[in-house]
């Protein structure tokens, strides 16, 4: 009777085998879908004798070992590391093509025509200073330039903003993964927990959460003796068995209108904004973390590239040349807006500084001061009026003109000294003192977002002063106008702190352009080479795990075969016991 239950244990592996091949092709077109694998073993052997010629053992047939899924996890690791990387760089990448399309200069609107207007009305006031026509023209393309970059910095605000729903849903994507990933453990522990058979179908479905999970956040994944998977993100125990820890956002500081995503269980930010992402440590894993740094904490103005003659020591440059290349230039938003607020700012008060010009001066107590240059230019007006200036804050005016101040030269009229004195002294003139602009009080810079034409200028173009005659009223006198003219050839400022090439104003936007396609250069080549790398690594693991219906179709002939051998076998032994009993 035990060759019957052999030939039964033939009949049984068969059966699953040939049921394992045909789940195989019915899903070959499943997504994540892992081959499996049947193993079969000798089932058990009984012992008869002893011989010195032969075990004298009896066969009790065959038996399943495992149903496994054909996997490599070398292959799984890799696969889910290069594509949180291509993920990283997918979402750098979309952040400069829309940084390109807001900038406007692959479109038929480029900014630099604002730029080259202003300097054309300029170039009309140097023929003709007194040129009503010429002077309200370079009122309105002053306007129209101011407008057309408010515009573009408040695009690439606005973007910034937008992007919060894109971290948003990354943020709840993630959350429902870890959920889910927790559900399967269970379930998977539950069918295992017997040590009789192996949950594959669950095992896949965790296995393509996991690829999912790792294109949104760095993540890695450790089977545990029980079938579960204990899954750390960014360094941070996400799933353990039954549990997932959830993150949520919260606002990057009060008042702002950005948002970071923090783990709700430790209470800390999920990414430490204090490293720089780079391949070298592996940090440069995840969209969510490729758009927080793309889109940087906050948005960014001229006072946050360093500028040389603002620090006292080397040391102190250098120290603000590492903060800016960690918050600013790791991130082409803020880069793009600091570079581009640099410029506008710069256009600005070169073209105010002339217009309306300051000087040193000393108060009585020894504090140095800047106030409107006695020998300003004047506008064209009936009051001959000084210190207009172009361009104004929007929030604080040029010149404090309450707060009485009487200066005198106690130089010469070529090396002139400021010195405060008495209103009854000779030569004694009112001063306005000039309002500094501070980089803790955004309301008292020339950045985009507080700049507008003035008021004054546009309702009385007269008023753009342009005349340094000494009150006798020549305006043909040209060297305003000229000096405004030069100034757009002249050096302005090196793109940031780590190049040296000082450039023009015009030189400047181009070289803004030239940064952010170089950047748009190497993302896109990153990504192009993390995709070929990432295709390679999945054809390699499909190769390992994939379904091959030709491969699958030879097995359900080998293992059908193998069933009819069994059936065979089943027939003779049955015979065989017919035959005994009978004769018998």
């Amino acid at each position: 009777m035990t060759s019957l239950w052999t030939a039964v244990s033939g009949f049984t592996v068969s059966q699953n085998a040939i049921n394992t091949t045909a789940h195989n092709l019915a899903n070959i077109d499943t997504d994540g879908s892992t081959r499996q694998q049947v193993i079969i073993q000798d089932f058990h052997y009984n012992k008869i004798g002893q011989s010195t010629y032969s075990s004298m053992q009896t066969g009790l047939g065959a038996a399943t070992q495992v149903v496994r899924q054909v996997r490599d996890e070398f292959y799984d690791k890799q696969y889910r590391t290069e594509s949180g990387r291509l993920s990283f760089y997918d979402a750098q990448k979309q952040a400069i093509l829309e940084i390109e399309d807001i900038m406007g200069e692959l479109e038929n609107s480029p900014f630099q025509e604002s730029i080259q207007k202003l300097w054309n009305n300029i170039q009309e006031l140097v023929k003709s200073p007194d040129d009503k026509t010429a002077r309200a023209s370079l009122a309105k393309n002053a306007e129209a330039f101011v407008q057309r970059a408010e515009t573009i910095y408040k695009q690439l605000e606005q973007y910034q903003v937008n992007m919060n729903q894109q971290i948003n849903d990354k943020v709840t994507q993630i959350n429902g993964l870890g959920e889910k990933i927790a559900q399967l453990n269970e379930q998977i522990t539950k069918v295992e927990s017997g040590g009789v058979e192996r949950a594959n179908d669950l095992r896949d479905k965790r296995n393509l959460y996991i690829d999912q999970l790792s294109k949104l956040i760095d993540v890695k994944a450790t089977e545990e003796f029980d079938g579960s998977v204990t899954i750390m993100a960014e360094n941070v125990q996400f799933v353990t068995g039954t549990s997932s820890y959830s993150m949520s956002t919260v606002r990057v500081a009060d008042g702002s209108d950005m948002v970071k995503p923090v783990w709700d269980h430790i209470k800390t930010d999920v990414f430490d904004m204090t490293r720089e992402p780079s391949y070298e440590a592996g940090t440069n894993l995840g969209s969510l973390k490729g758009l927080i740094w793309a889109r940087g904490n906050s948005s960014a103005n001229y006072t946050n590239i360093p500028q040389k003659g603002d620090f006292a020591t080397d040391a102190d440059y250098q120290a603000a040349i590492d903060k800016y290349n960690l918050e600013i230039e790791s991130s082409v938003i803020r880069t793009t807006q600091a570079q581009f607020d640099t410029l506008i700012h710069g256009i600005v008060t070169a073209v105010n500084d002339i217009l309306s010009p300051n000087v040193e001066a000393t108060l009585a107590d020894g504090t140095k001061i800047q106030i409107l240059s006695p020998n300003a230019p004047m506008g064209m007006d009936g009051d001959k009026t000084q210190g207009t200036e172009l361009f104004s804050r929007k929030s604080t005016s040029r010149y404090d003109k309450d707060t009485v101040i009487y200066m005198k030269n106690t130089g010469t009229a070529e090396n002139p000294v400021y010195e405060e004195c008495a209103e009854t002294d000779a030569d004694a003139f009112r001063a306005y003192r000039y309002n500094e602009e501070d980089p803790s009080d955004k309301y008292t810079l020339y950045s985009l977002g507080e700049i507008e034409i003035n008021k004054d200028i546009l309702a009385d173009y007269s008023k753009i002063p342009l005349s340094q005659s000494g009150g006798t009223g020549d305006f043909a006198y040209n060297g305003v106008a000229k000096a405004l003219a030069d100034i757009w050839n002249q050096p302005f400022s090196t793109l940031n702190p780590n190049v040296l090439k000082v450039n023009t104003f015009n030189e400047y936007y181009t070289a803004i352009w030239g940064d952010l396609a170089t950047k748009g250069e190497k993302y896109i080549a990153s990504a192009e080479n993390q995709q070929i790398m990432v295709d390679n690594i999945s054809t390699a693991r499909q190769n390992v795990m994939g379904i091959s219906s030709d491969e699958e179709l030879a097995n359900m002939i080998k293992y059908q075969h193998a069933y009819n051998a069994a059936a065979r076998y089943f027939n003779v032994v049955d015979s065989m016991l017919e035959h005994l009993v009978t004769r018998l």
